[in-house]
Protein backbone atom coordinates (compact mmCIF):
# COMPACT_ATOMS: atom_id res chain seq x y z
CA UNK A 1 0.00 0.00 0.00
CA UNK A 2 1.22 3.49 -0.66
CA UNK A 3 1.79 5.93 2.09
CA UNK A 4 0.09 8.31 2.78
CA UNK A 5 -3.03 7.18 0.79
CA UNK A 6 -5.44 10.05 1.73
CA UNK A 7 -5.89 13.08 4.27
CA UNK A 8 -4.34 13.14 7.18
CA UNK A 9 -6.27 11.72 10.32
CA UNK A 10 -5.55 15.19 12.76
CA UNK A 11 -4.02 18.43 12.17
CA UNK A 12 -2.38 19.79 15.87
CA UNK A 13 -1.68 23.74 16.35
CA UNK A 14 1.84 23.87 16.69
CA UNK A 15 3.59 26.59 18.30
CA UNK A 16 6.54 26.59 16.01
CA UNK A 17 5.67 24.86 12.91
CA UNK A 18 1.71 26.18 12.85
CA UNK A 19 0.48 22.73 12.38
CA UNK A 20 1.67 19.53 12.59
CA UNK A 21 -0.58 16.84 10.06
CA UNK A 22 -0.41 13.52 11.07
CA UNK A 23 -1.75 10.61 8.98
CA UNK A 24 -2.86 7.20 9.83
CA UNK A 25 -1.95 4.70 11.42
CA UNK A 26 0.96 7.29 13.33
CA UNK A 27 -2.00 8.14 15.25
CA UNK A 28 -2.48 4.76 16.55
CA UNK A 29 1.01 5.32 18.13
CA UNK A 30 0.02 7.87 19.59
CA UNK A 31 -3.00 7.03 21.36
CA UNK A 32 -0.72 4.63 23.23
CA UNK A 33 -0.56 4.89 26.88
CA UNK A 34 3.73 4.59 26.33
CA UNK A 35 3.73 7.61 24.01
CA UNK A 36 0.92 9.51 26.23
CA UNK A 37 3.13 9.41 29.34
CA UNK A 38 5.51 11.97 27.32
CA UNK A 39 3.10 15.01 28.09
CA UNK A 40 4.10 14.33 32.16
CA UNK A 41 8.38 14.47 31.30
CA UNK A 42 9.74 17.69 31.41
CA UNK A 43 11.60 18.25 27.70
CA UNK A 44 14.17 20.23 29.36
CA UNK A 45 14.16 18.77 32.91
CA UNK A 46 14.53 21.16 35.71
CA UNK A 47 15.05 24.33 33.21
CA UNK A 48 11.64 25.53 34.12
CA UNK A 49 12.76 26.47 38.03
CA UNK A 50 15.12 28.81 36.25
CA UNK A 51 13.22 29.95 33.06
CA UNK A 52 9.63 29.45 34.07
CA UNK A 53 7.69 29.49 30.79
CA UNK A 54 10.36 26.65 29.66
CA UNK A 55 8.00 24.00 30.57
CA UNK A 56 7.32 22.08 27.29
CA UNK A 57 7.27 18.41 27.44
CA UNK A 58 8.96 15.37 25.25
CA UNK A 59 5.27 14.41 23.97
CA UNK A 60 5.26 18.24 21.84
CA UNK A 61 8.71 17.67 20.33
CA UNK A 62 8.22 14.35 19.60
CA UNK A 63 5.54 15.25 17.04
CA UNK A 64 7.66 18.53 16.21
CA UNK A 65 10.50 15.80 15.37
CA UNK A 66 7.87 13.53 13.63
CA UNK A 67 6.56 16.66 11.85
CA UNK A 68 10.18 17.16 10.28
CA UNK A 69 11.13 13.61 9.60
CA UNK A 70 7.94 13.16 7.53
CA UNK A 71 8.31 16.48 5.46
CA UNK A 72 12.21 15.89 5.10
CA UNK A 73 11.35 12.45 3.23
CA UNK A 74 8.84 13.68 1.70
CA UNK A 75 10.68 16.26 -0.09
CA UNK A 76 13.13 13.27 -1.04
CA UNK A 77 10.76 11.66 -2.27
CA UNK A 78 9.14 14.19 -4.92
CA UNK A 79 12.63 15.56 -5.60
CA UNK A 80 14.67 12.81 -6.24
CA UNK A 81 12.45 9.32 -7.56
CA UNK A 82 15.83 7.94 -8.20
CA UNK A 83 16.20 7.04 -4.87
CA UNK A 84 13.53 4.40 -4.88
CA UNK A 85 12.34 5.71 -1.50
CA UNK A 86 9.41 3.74 -0.63
CA UNK A 87 6.07 3.83 1.44
CA UNK A 88 7.79 1.58 4.01
CA UNK A 89 11.23 3.64 4.08
CA UNK A 90 8.86 6.86 4.55
CA UNK A 91 6.73 5.39 7.52
CA UNK A 92 9.83 3.57 9.58
CA UNK A 93 11.50 6.89 9.35
CA UNK A 94 8.46 8.80 10.35
CA UNK A 95 7.56 6.22 13.21
CA UNK A 96 11.79 6.56 14.27
CA UNK A 97 11.13 10.29 14.61
CA UNK A 98 7.77 9.96 16.58
CA UNK A 99 9.33 7.72 19.23
CA UNK A 100 13.23 8.42 19.84
CA UNK A 101 12.81 10.09 23.28
CA UNK A 102 9.78 7.44 24.65
CA UNK A 103 12.33 6.24 26.66
CA UNK A 104 13.30 9.27 28.66
CA UNK A 105 13.05 8.96 32.53
CA UNK A 106 11.77 11.46 35.22
CA UNK A 107 13.62 15.13 34.31
CA UNK A 108 14.81 13.50 30.92
CA UNK A 109 18.37 13.63 30.54
CA UNK A 110 18.49 14.38 34.64
CA UNK A 111 17.52 10.91 34.74
CA UNK A 112 20.23 8.75 33.03
CA UNK A 113 22.75 11.76 33.34
CA UNK A 114 23.63 12.96 36.94
CA UNK A 115 20.70 10.87 38.79
CA UNK A 116 22.48 7.31 37.00
CA UNK A 117 25.77 8.53 37.78
CA UNK A 118 25.60 8.84 41.70
CA UNK A 119 22.84 5.79 41.83
CA UNK A 120 25.34 4.01 40.35
CA UNK A 121 22.95 3.25 37.40
CA UNK A 122 23.40 2.30 33.69
CA UNK A 123 20.41 3.31 32.75
CA UNK A 124 20.04 4.72 29.57
CA UNK A 125 16.83 6.20 27.78
CA UNK A 126 18.15 5.28 24.36
CA UNK A 127 18.46 1.71 25.05
CA UNK A 128 14.74 1.87 27.24
CA UNK A 129 13.37 3.52 23.68
CA UNK A 130 14.77 0.55 21.23
CA UNK A 131 12.36 -1.89 24.25
CA UNK A 132 9.77 0.65 24.23
CA UNK A 133 9.43 0.67 20.34
CA UNK A 134 9.56 -3.13 20.22
CA UNK A 135 6.63 -3.39 22.69
CA UNK A 136 4.55 -0.58 20.94
CA UNK A 137 5.01 -2.44 17.44
CA UNK A 138 4.35 -5.86 19.06
CA UNK A 139 1.03 -4.93 20.00
CA UNK A 140 -1.83 -6.65 18.22
CA UNK A 141 -4.04 -3.32 17.14
CA UNK A 142 -0.80 -1.72 16.36
CA UNK A 143 0.26 -4.73 13.87
CA UNK A 144 -2.51 -5.11 12.30
CA UNK A 145 -2.66 -0.88 11.41
CA UNK A 146 0.49 -0.85 10.32
CA UNK A 147 0.27 -4.49 8.10
CA UNK A 148 -0.51 -2.70 4.84
CA UNK A 149 2.31 -0.63 4.66
CA UNK A 150 5.29 -2.50 6.70
CA UNK A 151 4.00 -6.12 5.67
CA UNK A 152 3.76 -9.04 8.04
CA UNK A 153 6.09 -12.09 9.74
CA UNK A 154 9.74 -11.58 9.13
CA UNK A 155 9.23 -8.58 7.02
CA UNK A 156 7.34 -6.42 9.46
CA UNK A 157 9.99 -8.09 12.33
CA UNK A 158 12.39 -6.56 9.65
CA UNK A 159 10.79 -2.97 9.46
CA UNK A 160 11.06 -2.43 13.31
CA UNK A 161 14.48 -3.03 13.98
CA UNK A 162 15.08 -0.62 11.34
CA UNK A 163 13.01 1.27 13.37
CA UNK A 164 15.00 0.80 16.05
CA UNK A 165 18.21 1.27 14.51
CA UNK A 166 17.21 4.65 12.70
CA UNK A 167 17.71 6.00 16.47
CA UNK A 168 20.53 4.13 17.69
CA UNK A 169 23.10 3.15 14.94
CA UNK A 170 26.26 4.69 14.21
CA UNK A 171 26.63 3.32 10.95
CA UNK A 172 29.01 6.11 9.55
CA UNK A 173 31.80 5.75 12.37
CA UNK A 174 34.19 3.49 10.46
CA UNK A 175 35.06 6.31 7.69
CA UNK A 176 36.50 8.44 10.33
CA UNK A 177 39.09 5.75 11.15
CA UNK A 178 42.92 6.13 9.94
CA UNK A 179 42.70 2.78 8.61
CA UNK A 180 39.87 3.76 6.28
CA UNK A 181 41.25 7.00 5.71
CA UNK A 182 44.71 6.14 4.66
CA UNK A 183 42.66 3.46 1.99
CA UNK A 184 43.48 3.68 -1.85
CA UNK A 185 40.32 4.86 -3.39
CA UNK A 186 39.90 1.53 -5.22
CA UNK A 187 39.70 -0.03 -2.21
CA UNK A 188 37.31 1.87 0.11
CA UNK A 189 34.48 0.56 -1.61
CA UNK A 190 35.11 -3.28 -0.93
CA UNK A 191 35.29 -1.82 3.02
CA UNK A 192 32.37 0.02 3.05
CA UNK A 193 30.26 -2.78 1.72
CA UNK A 194 31.78 -5.20 4.37
CA UNK A 195 31.47 -2.93 7.00
CA UNK A 196 28.04 -1.77 6.33
CA UNK A 197 26.69 -5.47 6.11
CA UNK A 198 28.82 -6.24 9.46
CA UNK A 199 26.66 -3.41 10.87
CA UNK A 200 23.33 -2.46 9.28
CA UNK A 201 20.63 -4.99 9.07
CA UNK A 202 17.61 -2.42 8.31
CA UNK A 203 18.44 -1.06 4.66
CA UNK A 204 21.63 -1.54 2.36
CA UNK A 205 23.91 0.54 1.11
CA UNK A 206 21.28 2.28 -1.48
CA UNK A 207 19.31 3.45 1.34
CA UNK A 208 22.45 5.02 3.91
CA UNK A 209 21.20 8.54 3.85
CA UNK A 210 17.66 7.42 5.77
CA UNK A 211 20.20 6.84 8.83
CA UNK A 212 21.06 10.75 8.59
CA UNK A 213 17.86 11.94 9.34
CA UNK A 214 16.53 11.07 13.11
CA UNK A 215 19.52 10.97 14.60
CA UNK A 216 23.22 11.87 13.04
CA UNK A 217 26.05 11.18 15.43
CA UNK A 218 28.53 12.26 11.96
CA UNK A 219 27.60 15.60 12.55
CA UNK A 220 24.64 16.58 14.47
CA UNK A 221 22.56 18.06 11.62
CA UNK A 222 19.44 15.99 12.48
CA UNK A 223 15.57 17.01 12.63
CA UNK A 224 15.63 16.36 16.39
CA UNK A 225 18.50 18.91 16.82
CA UNK A 226 16.30 21.29 14.56
CA UNK A 227 13.17 20.55 16.82
CA UNK A 228 14.30 21.01 20.04
CA UNK A 229 16.44 24.15 19.21
CA UNK A 230 13.99 26.16 18.07
CA UNK A 231 11.44 25.13 20.43
CA UNK A 232 13.62 25.53 23.51
CA UNK A 233 15.15 28.77 22.29
CA UNK A 234 11.12 29.88 21.83
CA UNK A 235 10.03 28.36 25.23
CA UNK A 236 13.14 30.14 27.02
CA UNK A 237 12.96 33.25 25.46
CA UNK A 238 16.95 32.71 24.99
CA UNK A 239 17.41 34.30 20.78
CA UNK A 240 19.60 31.98 18.79
CA UNK A 241 21.09 32.12 15.03
CA UNK A 242 19.20 29.03 13.86
CA UNK A 243 15.91 29.92 13.23
CA UNK A 244 12.54 28.64 11.25
CA UNK A 245 13.63 30.54 8.21
CA UNK A 246 17.17 28.90 8.23
CA UNK A 247 14.77 25.74 8.68
CA UNK A 248 12.57 26.01 5.72
CA UNK A 249 16.03 27.10 3.46
CA UNK A 250 17.66 23.67 4.53
CA UNK A 251 14.80 22.05 3.43
CA UNK A 252 14.29 23.79 0.38
CA UNK A 253 17.70 22.98 -0.60
CA UNK A 254 18.38 19.44 0.59
CA UNK A 255 19.66 16.45 -1.89
CA UNK A 256 20.87 13.12 -1.43
CA UNK A 257 24.69 13.39 -2.60
CA UNK A 258 27.99 10.98 -2.86
CA UNK A 259 29.81 11.09 0.23
CA UNK A 260 33.61 11.90 -1.62
CA UNK A 261 35.38 9.73 1.08
CA UNK A 262 33.55 7.04 1.48
CA UNK A 263 31.24 6.44 -1.49
CA UNK A 264 28.11 6.35 0.37
CA UNK A 265 24.41 7.95 0.11
CA UNK A 266 24.62 11.25 2.85
CA UNK A 267 22.22 13.99 3.03
CA UNK A 268 23.65 16.81 1.83
CA UNK A 269 22.61 20.83 1.22
CA UNK A 270 23.32 23.23 -0.94
CA UNK A 271 26.53 25.69 -0.75
CA UNK A 272 24.62 28.40 -0.55
CA UNK A 273 22.64 26.95 3.02
CA UNK A 274 26.44 26.89 4.99
CA UNK A 275 25.69 30.03 7.08
CA UNK A 276 22.62 28.20 7.81
CA UNK A 277 24.15 24.91 8.64
CA UNK A 278 26.75 26.55 10.82
CA UNK A 279 24.31 27.94 12.78
CA UNK A 280 22.70 25.08 13.99
CA UNK A 281 26.05 24.02 15.71
CA UNK A 282 25.93 28.05 17.16
CA UNK A 283 22.55 28.04 18.28
CA UNK A 284 23.51 24.51 20.16
CA UNK A 285 26.67 25.91 21.79
CA UNK A 286 24.45 29.39 23.10
CA UNK A 287 21.51 27.18 24.56
CA UNK A 288 23.96 25.09 26.18
CA UNK A 289 25.62 28.42 27.76
CA UNK A 290 22.36 30.08 28.97
CA UNK A 291 20.47 27.43 29.62
CA UNK A 292 20.72 23.87 29.64
CA UNK A 293 24.22 24.36 31.09
CA UNK A 294 22.97 27.78 33.54
CA UNK A 295 24.98 27.33 36.50
CA UNK A 296 21.26 27.63 38.70
CA UNK A 297 20.02 25.23 36.50
CA UNK A 298 22.80 22.71 37.43
CA UNK A 299 22.58 23.70 41.12
CA UNK A 300 19.45 22.51 41.02
CA UNK A 301 19.58 19.42 39.60
CA UNK A 302 22.43 18.82 41.78
CA UNK A 303 19.84 19.04 44.80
Amino acid sequence: MSWPNHAPKHIINDNVYGTVKVPSPIDKIIDTKEFQRLRNLKQTGLVYRVYPNCEHSRFVHSLGTFSLAYNLVDKLRHNQPCLNITSEDHLCVSVAALLHDVGHGPFSHLFDGEFAKRSGSSFKHEDMSINIIRKIMEKEDIRTFFKPILGDGQKYEENVHFITELISLKPFDFQDTDSFKDLPNGERAQVVETEWKAIVRGRGLDKSFLYDIVSNSHNGHDVDKMDYLLRDSKASGVAITFSETSLNRLFDHVRVVIDPISGLRRIGYSMKCVTDIKSIGDARQELHSKVYQHKAVRFIETL
